[in-house]
C-alpha cells in the first residue's frame, strides 16, 4: 500500500472514532419546558436517546400506562426473574376470586381454559377500516366510470361482519358495477382456539340506467334479487335485497330462509363504525384484566379518551 494512502486511512479512523466520541457525549436538550409540540419535532436521533422518565413528565397523562405496557412486554420476553411457587399460588387465588370461583390457589381444569381464553382474547389486534369521514366519496370520470369504497351496514339490522369493506367500480360503456368485498371474521370472545379469517368475493351488477345522479344496477343469486344505486348528488350507496323465489333456497345441508321483507343496506365510511367497535371490545375484555389492576387502569383510559374526545371537537369547530 503506498504511504500516502495509508496515512490518510489512518487519519480517516481516528477522525470517525472522535466522531462518534463526540456524538456519544453531546449534551441532550433539557425537556422539561417543552411543549409536546416541540418534543414532537426534536430530531429522531435526539428524541430516541432521551431517558423515558424525562418523556413521561411531559407526557404525564401517559404516564402510568406506559409503565404498565414496558413491564407488561418485559413480561411477555420473560425478563422478569421466575415467580414464586406462593406467588404463583396468591396469583391464581386473585383470578379465582375475579372469576367467583373459591379461592384454593390451584387452578382446575376449566379454570385453567377461563384464564387461557381470557388471556388470548386480550391480545387480539384491532383492525380499522380506512374510510375516513360522515359521508362516502364518489367519483366520477368524466363521464365513462363512477368508483367509491365503504363497509356496508343493514338498516335495522345487525350485519354478520360488521368489520368489512367494499370497493365498488361501475363502467357505462360496459354496462356494469363491480363490487370486491372482504369480510372479516373476528375471533369471538367466547372461544379461546379461534383466529382471524378474511373472505374476499367479487360480484357483478348490470348497469339498468345510468344519469348524471346516479348509476343503478341489479344483479341476483338463485335466492335473492339486488338493486344496487350509487347517487352521486348526494354521495349515497345503497342496496336493496327481495326475495326471488316463494320458497327459501336449499344448498346441501344448508337453508336461507325468506326475507320477511326487503333488506336496505347501506355503504358508509368505515373507520368510525370499526373504532366504536374496538372501542366497545376493549371495554370488555379489560374486565378480564385483575380488578385490583383494573381499578387504577380503567379510570386512566376513561380520562385519555375523554381527552381526545375533547381535542377531536376542538380541531373540528377550527
Amino acid at each position: 500500500m503506498p504511504k500516502t494512502i495509508f496515512i490518510l486511512a489512518i487519519s480517516l479512523f481516528f477522525i470517525s472514532i472522535c466522531f462518534a466520541q463526540a456524538k456519544e457525549g453531546e449534551k441532550l436538550p433539557d425537556i422539561s419546558k417543552m411543549s409536546k409540540k416541540e418534543l414532537n419535532n426534536l430530531p429522531k436521533d435526539v428524541l430516541d436517546q432521551i431517558p423515558l422518565k424525562e418523556l413521561l413528565k411531559v407526557y404525564k397523562d401517559g404516564a402510568s400506562l406506559s409503565e404498565a405496557a414496558v413491564s407488561l412486554m418485559l413480561g411477555r420476553l420473560a425478563y422478569f426473574e421466575p415467580l414464586s411457587e406462593k406467588a404463583t399460588r396468591e396469583a391464581i387465588k386473585k383470578f379465582q376470586r375475579d372469576i367467583d370461583q373459591p379461592q384454593t390457589g390451584e387452578l382446575t381444569f376449566g379454570q385453567l381454559n377461563e384464564l387461557y381464553r381470557r388471556g388470548i382474547r386480550i391480545t387480539d389486534n384491532p383492525i380499522y377500516l380506512g374510510t375516513y369521514g360522515d359521508k362516502l366519496d364518489l367519483f366520477r370520470v368524466k363521464d365513462h366510470s363512477v368508483r367509491t369504497q365503504g363497509t356496508w351496514v343493514i338498516e335495522g339490522e345487525k350485519i354478520a361482519h360488521p368489520i368489512n369493506h367494499s370497493s365498488i367500480v361501475c363502467y357505462k360503456n360496459r354496462s356494469i358495477c363491480e363490487v370486491d368485498t372482504v369480510n372479516i371474521s373476528v375471533p369471538s370472545l367466547k372461544e379461546s382456539d379461534e383466529s382471524y379469517h378474511f373472505n374476499l368475493y367479487k360480484e357483478y351488477f348490470d348497469v339498468i340506467s345510468w344519469t348524471n345522479a346516479e348509476v343503478v344496477a341489479q344483479g341476483g343469486t338463485e335466492c335473492r334479487a339486488f338493486i344496487l344505486t350509487l347517487n352521486i348528488l348526494n354521495n349515497e350507496v345503497f342496496q336493496i335485497t327481495r326475495n326471488k323465489t316463494e320458497k327459501g333456497c336449499e344448498f346441501g345441508a344448508a337453508k336461507i330462509p325468506l326475507l320477511e321483507k326487503p333488506r336496505i343496506t347501506r355503504l358508509i365510511p368505515g373507520f368510525k363504525l370499526s373504532f366504536e367497535f374496538w372501542k366497545k371490545r376493549k371495554k370488555a375484555t379489560l374486565k378480564y384484566l385483575n380488578s385490583e389492576v383494573q381499578e387504577k387502569l380503567i379510570p386512566q383510559i376513561k380520562a385519555l379518551e375523554d381527552a381526545k374526545g375533547k381535542n377531536g371537537k376542538k380541531t373540528k369547530s377550527k
